[in-house]
C-alpha cells in the first residue's frame, strides 16, 4: 500500500506528523492507519505532541490514535493492550 501523498499531506502539521511517524517506523501501513485515525488537525497536533514528548513505541502510538479518535480513555486502552 502506497499513501496518496496529495490526499494526506496537504497541511505543515500533516507533514509533520508524517514525518514523524516515518522516522518511528518506515511502514506505509502504519503510518497511513495513523493518519487515517489522526483526521483533524487537531488530533494531528495532539499526536506530534504526543510524539514529541517520548512516545516512540508504534503500538503505543497506534494506542493514542484509537483514543484520539474515539474518545476512549488512553489509560484504560494501554491496561487492555499493552
Amino acid at each position: 500500500m502506497t499513501i496518496n501523498k496529495d490526499v494526506y499531506l496537504k497541511t505543515d502539521t500533516n507533514k509533520k506528523l508524517y514525518s514523524l511517524l516515518k522516522n518511528i517506523w518506515d511502514n506505509e501501513e502504519f503510518i497511513f492507519g495513523i493518519m487515517e485515525h489522526c483526521e483533524t488537525d487537531e488530533q494531528q497536533q495532539k499526536m506530534i505532541e504526543v510524539i514529541e514528548s517520548g512516545v516512540t513505541n508504534k503500538n503505543e502510538i497506534t494506542l493514542w490514535a484509537i483514543s484520539l479518535c474515539s474518545g476512549k480513555d488512553i489509560n484504560q486502552l494501554k491496561a487492555k493492550w499493552l
